[in-house]
């Protein structure tokens, strides 16, 4: 999902897919993360590069699970940061 825009001298990129750049940056290999921080990666980046709104509060406030969605956010947000930089 990176082709060049239609218009002549123009060689700016689209900026690709959430999905896309979240299937990247989980290669297999790569250490693995849990639910909730692959959730908060995921739904940063669909926010970020798709303007989708964020799913209301999935886990409960102090919980495991909820410091993991966002500390899974904050890799989302760098890697939505990223591929706009990339595609500019």
């Amino acid at each position: 999902m990176s082709a060049s825009t239609a218009q002549p001298g123009n060689t700016t990129k689209a900026v690709p897919a959430a999905a896309e750049v979240f299937t990247r940056a989980f290669f297999a290999g790569r250490e693995p993360r849990s639910e909730a921080y692959r959730a908060g990666v995921l739904d940063t980046l669909r926010h970020r590069l798709e303007g989708v709104s964020f799913p209301a509060a999935l886990h409960p406030a102090g919980s495991a699970e909820r410091d993991a969605y966002f500390a899974g956010a904050d890799e989302g947000r760098a890697l939505a940061t990223a591929a706009k930089e990339a595609a500019a």
